[in-house]
């Protein structure tokens, strides 16, 4: 090793060992909980009506379980904050802030969450009845952006094609074979996606589903009716991995040489960035969102880690903010952890320091399990940003053609291209305009247009186009799958 790197990183390991050592003696400040919802029901995409509890309106419903969970969390904050979240006595939605996605399994579990942080207050008249706040799916721009960013919609929309028989091969060649599939398919009630004889086998799908239907299995304590389910269930576990590995930038990388992900930058870089701004902020005691495992990965990895791919049901990170006086720089501490999944671990939680990726104003990066100061993990997060200055609205050309959403159309827009000039106002380009119709049309030579944006975040949705189903279209498959 080069001696200058060499006394570079020794420099750098003695500066975060003696602020890691000096902790000790710092005040927390606010406190910031992001979790999964609880246990639900399955989520199958075939046979809905056979496999989930009273029918296909039974699907995804979170079960007794899944708000013991949360409310376990909720009593694990209380345990270990009850002197920072203030006043402890009553509950203030001002200073103790929950946000969801707008989804009834999400919104449930923050209430659950809320009630068992202050369930000392049951039955008093201070006894808490939750403020859940969430904003429209389609604007979910920091906790479901596979919903919410009109870049990945479309992006997702023209690629389907390529990417769900990428990862059914991927997964024949290098996960569990057709005939294994086909027995569990036979014993969960997913014959018309796992039995590779019938032309709607899709291995992909097969593999999920059985997986998510044994993962509800095991939080209520029935996996003894699936023996053969559960023989290959860390197989199945792999093919989501596998998925959520695809989804957060490997289909990119190997198809594109990850281009898009560079233009629109990590996909949980705008949440990351919300989380250093209330903890930086220390107005609020509690922050909280209540999300999905599709909201946890791309946050792990908005913070330098990528190989946590399979957040269970009720997985949770917590940040803590520390600082020794008003005028000294605020120092973050994260941890991550989960309930146990069966009914006999009583869905207690755990939680481990959780090694935040930070960033020196010299540029050097390092890995800390005892946290970092907030600025340095700013930095890295920053270095996460989109490269191009229209952030969560951008989109290649070669996505508008395979979606029929170039400009000069002659006809309004179908389906995915009516919604993504719904969103973006700027969807035509520099040169282009758009009417009421959301038709682009060229603009006028000797018209006078304003300075471009600079690069920056990600830009938050400008106009909402209603259609009759969301995005404007039902797909075979979801692949902006909520879990």
């Amino acid at each position: 090793m080069p001696q200058k790197m060499r006394m570079t990183l020794t420099c750098l390991v003695l500066a975060v060992a003696l602020v890691a050592a000096s902790v000790s003696s710092l005040t927390l400040q606010t406190v910031a909980v992001i979790h999964r919802h609880g246990a639900r029901t399955p989520m199958p995409s075939v046979n809905a009506s056979a496999l989930c509890p009273g029918g296909a309106a039974g699907c995804g419903i979170l079960t007794l379980q899944g708000k013991q969970m949360l409310t376990n969390l909720g009593r694990y904050l209380r345990h270990h904050y009850n002197q920072t979240i203030e006043p402890y006595s009553f509950y203030n939605p001002d200073v103790v802030h929950t946000q969801s996605t707008d989804v009834d399994r999400t919104i449930q579990s923050a209430d659950a969450l809320l009630r068992g942080l202050y369930e000392h207050l049951e039955g008093t008249p201070e006894m808490v009845y939750p403020v859940v706040n969430t904003r429209d799916i389609s604007r979910e721009t920091e906790l479901l952006v596979w919903d919410g960013w009109p870049a990945l919609v479309m992006w997702s929309a023209a690629t389907d094609s390529q990417f769900f028989p990428m990862l059914s091969n991927d997964l024949l060649q290098n996960v569990v074979n057709a005939s294994v599939l086909a027995a569990v398919g036979e014993e969960i009630g997913l014959n018309e996606e796992c039995n590779p004889t019938l032309p709607t086998f899709f291995p992909f799908q097969c593999a999920i589903d059985a997986q998510d239907m044994y993962s509800a299995a095991i939080t209520t304590g029935t996996t003894g009716k699936f023996p053969v389910t559960g023989q290959f269930y860390p197989n199945l576990v792999e093919a989501l991995v596998t998925y959520n590995e695809y989804a957060m930038g490997k289909f990119d990388e190997e198809t594109n040489d990850g281009k898009f992900l560079a233009a629109v930058g990590s996909f949980g870089y705008p949440l990351a960035l919300a989380l250093l701004s209330h903890l930086a902020d220390g107005g609020r005691s509690l922050t909280h969102y209540s999300g999905h495992d599709i909201t946890l990965i791309p946050l792990y990895n908005a913070l330098g880690n990528f190989t946590m791919l399979n957040p269970r049901f009720g997985a949770a990170m917590i940040f803590e903010s520390w600082q020794p006086d008003d005028s000294s720089p605020v120092f973050i501490v994260a941890k991550s952890g989960e309930p146990g999944q069966t009914p006999e671990s009583n869905f207690t939680y755990t939680f481990q320091n959780f090694s935040l990726t930070c960033m020196t104003a010299s540029g050097a990066v390092y890995h800390s399990l005892s946290g970092c100061p907030i600025g340095d993990l700013r930095r890295y997060v920053s270095s996460r940003a989109p490269q191009s200055p229209r952030g969560i609205c951008y989109t290649s050309d070669s996505t508008q053609l395979a979606l029929n959403c170039t400009a000069g159309d002659s006809a309004p827009p179908e389906t995915y291209c009516s919604y993504y000039r719904g969103m973006c106002l700027d969807a035509c380009g520099d040169d282009g305009a758009m009417t009421a119709d959301l038709l682009c049309v060229p603009i006028p030579s000797s018209t006078v247009r304003a300075p471009p944006k600079k690069p920056g975040g990600p830009k938050q949705p400008t106009r909402q186009h209603y259609g009759s189903t969301q995005h404007g279209a039902k797909r075979s498959v979801d692949r902006h799958r909520r879990g």
